[in-house]
């Protein structure tokens, strides 16, 4: 939380294993009276608001400011298009629960408090009295109700059941014990729910939230309107469930009622818009600890922007008030250098990501290519071909390690150096020995030949950012074309990228990868990249996509299992899963734990309680866990 003081210990002498519960963090009391911006004030005396005694909860949520902050200003960041949605989505986040600032505790957010019966397969969460939306609307137990009913169980609306309401059991149920009191069931002992309903939080589409502001999208539903249909057609679309989908989404609909503390200025479409505005909501439900409604900062503002270079620029002129998010560690140097001139200064908060670059071989992948991707020996020869250590300073400035995409040693599931450093030296004429033994034939430029006669040609799809310069692929693709097979990297949009490889388009799809805690990872973050056909065969259960192969079903089956036992038993079988599935290696990975993915911070020096250090990694929403709405402007 902020104001915790944080210890960053240069020298480890002993690493001792403690196995332990994720904690709880205790809520503060929440003060007697309360004050709000005098934007805010304003509004409730000219009648357009209500006092703010009647806009937040009776006992709203207490974020400690590490000092009290001022009301006012706009946190100017930059984004690349409607894909990078959690370029928002993190910074303005909302949750039932979320997490600490070193993410060793659980902090109750939206709902106050939770706790488990029945052997762990029943949850029972209470919300906060008066709690609202940020149109006004009361939030209670019949929004969840509402969008479990008829939204998640419709398959229409939604074909794709959300996989973190999901155990080996199936799909849980939802049921509303009073206005403020929601219950989670399931077939299964779900231990880890309250960790996993942390990051239910999407906000481009509906699957992945456990409630909708059901007063306000019921008019989108034939259930509810009668007319819903015709309304559809009017507006433009084919069917009323695709415009329920469509007003669902905040880069179509900016008007949807949120949770979040900043929510979309009126018009202005994430994505789309050149200047994406979103403004403080004036029903947001935290207060500092003196009673002051948060978020202390008026506004967030995105320029869209076409590449991390433009983004440095403006960082340098000054443009950039709080940005982590496309900021890679190579731009660290000249970044630091001109601290002074663009008035910020830099902090690292390092990451436990398991590789920044992960490259995923389609396992499935409809051409003559798929043999050799389907090879093992032929994935350990182009991952002998690589030189991290090169990489390693080049690109992460010696700051990461060169490694496959293990869990990190810090996590009570890493499988051991054995499997963290597997086939990562590098080592040419290893790769070579292996590769002459699977494709012994040249053609005239040195470059080796399918079984068919065809150069072997690897296109790999990326897309900058994060840790995954495309300066850096390249160096891939150069040192697999030392050993004969030609390599071009293929740099495309975020969204592009993603549609292709949900399509199982991609020869080799490059994104940043580690297998984290299994019971917290869904099927896409492993089974995406190298079996697209597969996910997309869970997911409609077993109507479309191809069926997996044993392997693929046994490591899904035993991901399912770990939610379902006690934290020892867990551990050890998440070691089993991290080992089975790093040596299968259908996702190489280049070096890991550097700060390049979301941790190189641009702070602009006006803008203060950001902390010097926060968790760093996806499940935790980085920057989330800065607290964002306790940040605020010196003037």
């Amino acid at each position: 939380m902020p104001g915790e003081t944080v210890v960053v210990e240069k020298e480890v002498i002993k690493e001792v294993e403690v196995i332990k519960e994720i904690e709880v963090i205790k809520e503060i009391p929440a003060p007697k009276t309360f004050n709000e911006a005098p934007l805010m004030a304003q509004l409730v005396s000219a009648g357009k608001l209500p006092p703010i005694e009647d806009r937040i909860p009776s006992d709203p949520m207490v974020i400690p400011a590490a000092s009290i902050g001022a009301y006012g200003g706009t946190i100017r960041r930059v984004y690349f298009g409607p894909a990078d949605v959690w370029n928002y989505g993190r910074i303005s986040s909302e949750r039932l629960v979320r997490w600490s600032q070193d993410a060793s505790a659980l902090v109750p957010a939206i709902a106050k408090s939770w706790e488990p019966s029945d052997g762990g397969k029943t949850w029972t969460f209470k919300l906060r009295e008066g709690t609202r939306w940020s149109n006004g609307d009361p939030f209670t137990a019949d929004d969840f109700v509402f969008h479990y009913e008829d939204v998640i169980l419709d398959d229409e609306l939604t074909p794709v059941k959300p996989n973190r309401l999901k155990t080996a059991g199936g799909l849980g149920k939802i049921t509303k014990i009073d206005d403020l009191t929601v219950q989670f069931s399931f077939e299964d002992p779900f231990w880890v729910f309250p960790e996993t309903i942390a990051q239910m939080d999407q906000f481009n589409g509906c699957c992945n939230v456990p409630y909708a502001p059901s007063n306000y999208m019921k008019q989108f539903h034939l259930k509810y309107n009668p007319n819903a249909e015709q309304d559809a057609k009017d507006a433009g679309h084919e069917s009323w469930q695709a415009y329920y989908l469509a007003m669902f989404d905040l880069r179509v609909n900016p008007e949807r009622p949120l949770m979040k503390p900043w929510i979309p200025t009126a018009g202005s479409k994430y994505g789309s818009s050149q200047v994406f505005t979103a403004v403080r909501n004036p029903y947001f439900y935290a207060v500092d600890q003196e009673g002051n409604q948060l978020p202390y900062v008026d506004r967030l503002q995105y320029t869209l922007v076409q590449d991390n270079d433009i983004l440095q620029l403006k960082a340098i002129a000054g443009e950039i008030d709080f940005q982590g998010r496309h900021v890679n560690l190579s731009m660290f140097p000249l970044l630091k250098q001109n601290e002074e001139t663009g008035g910020y200064h830099m902090n690292i908060w390092p990451a436990n990501t398991g590789a920044e670059i992960g490259i995923q071989f389609n396992q499935q992948w409809e051409g003559p290519e798929v043999k050799y991707f389907n090879d093992k020996n032929f994935r350990i020869a182009l991952s002998h071909a690589i030189d991290r250590n090169e990489i390693n300073e080049i690109s992460y400035l010696g700051q990461g390690t060169p490694r496959q995409p293990a869990p990190a040693p810090s996590e009570l599931h890493y499988p051991g150096d054995e499997y963290a450093f597997m086939w990562t030296e590098y080592d040419p004429d290893k790769a070579n020995e292996l590769l002459d033994a699977i494709m012994p034939n040249k053609d005239a430029e040195g470059f080796r030949l399918m079984d068919n006669g065809e150069r072997m040609h690897i296109i790999l799809d990326t897309t900058p950012g994060e840790g995954r310069d495309t300066d850096t692929i390249e160096l891939i693709a150069s040192d697999w074309e030392a050993v004969g097979i030609k390599s071009k990297v293929n740099e495309i949009t975020r969204t592009l990228l993603s549609e292709r490889r949900q399509a199982g388009e991609h020869l080799v799809y490059i994104w940043g990868y580690g297998l984290g805690d299994p019971a917290l990872s869904p099927p896409a973050d492993w089974m995406g990249g190298p079996f697209p056909q597969s996910l997309l065969w869970y997911n409609t259960n077993g109507e479309q996509g191809i069926e997996p192969p044993d392997i693929v079903k046994q490591l899904t089956e035993m991901r399912a299992k770990t939610a379902q036992l006690p934290l020892a038993e867990r551990i050890e079988l998440g070691k089993e899963i991290a080992k089975l599935q790093l040596d299968q290696l259908w996702i190489v990975g280049v070096t890991g734990l550097s700060p390049s993915n979301q941790g190189v911070i641009i702070t602009s020096n006006k803008l203060k309680n950001v902390p010097d250090v926060a968790a760093n990694a996806w499940i935790y929403r980085t920057p989330s866990t800065g607290f964002p709405e306790q940040f605020y402007f010196s003037n």
